[in-house]
């Protein structure tokens, strides 16, 4: 017989819960993501350039980097 699909019977995954955008020149970054008014995206200075999230989950917030 059939069965439900997997996604409607699975358990909820994770969800974003912040997202920050870390380079060398922060205030380039941060000029593009207003142009594209791209709000609630964090941008800090690093020595190379990485995409950071938070991902709440069941096991707490996990940082995927």
């Amino acid at each position: 017989g059939w069965s439900e699909h997997p996604a409607r019977t699975a358990q909820r995954g994770g969800s974003l819960s912040w997202l920050e955008i870390e380079h060398p020149e922060p205030e380039r970054v941060r000029a593009v993501l207003d142009a594209m008014q791209c709000e609630g995206v964090g941008v800090t200075r690093a020595a190379r350039p990485a995409i950071v999230a938070g991902v709440a989950c069941a096991r707490g917030v996990v940082v995927v980097r």
